[in-house]
């Protein structure tokens, strides 16, 4: 979980208040991997799976590690 202000971006959502919620209904943000880069033996973990449009040009994207553009994003 990565908190920064008011933000935050993890497996329960990319906004404080909806990760709020999540954990106030009791939500889990554990459940099956769906990314490629996932492709071990694991097949649970805590995946972001949704990360949000945060105006960085697509030609960066395509360049920058999904960890590092979650760094950033946070």
């Amino acid at each position: 979980i990565v908190v920064t202000g008011l933000g935050g971006l993890c497996t329960l959502g990319v906004s404080a208040p909806a990760i709020w919620d999540a954990m106030k209904q009791g939500r889990s943000g554990i459940g099956p991997l769906s990314s490629p880069q996932f492709d071990g033996k694991t097949r649970i973990g805590a995946e972001v799976a949704d990360i949000p449009d945060v105006g960085i040009d697509r030609k960066n994207l395509i360049a920058i590690d999904r960890f590092a553009l979650m760094a950033v994003i946070a």
